[in-house]
């Protein structure tokens, strides 16, 4: 792994005119380490987290509705 991180640093680095091959090189480096699998389960920990810090506010789940409903469509948005 410290030859991929080494190799991350130099593209991220790169300043060069080849942006493509740049683009490239880091998303097949992501891709690598699993970059996506770990941020979406992030994701998902905190969104339950937040779930979990509404849940506890006491108030109606009524006043919360909409701001749970916007969350929701926001985790299931595709970026």
């Amino acid at each position: 792994k410290d030859q991929t991180a080494i190799e991350l640093q130099q593209w991220l680095a790169y300043d060069g005119a080849d942006n493509a091959s740049k683009v490239n090189a880091v998303k097949n480096i992501y891709e690598t380490l699993h970059v996506k699998e770990c941020a979406e389960k992030k994701m998902d920990e905190l969104y339950a987290e937040a779930l979990s810090h509404l849940d506890a506010l006491p108030i109606n789940q009524e006043r919360t509705a909409a701001l749970r409903k916007l969350s929701s469509m926001l985790m299931l948005r595709e970026s």
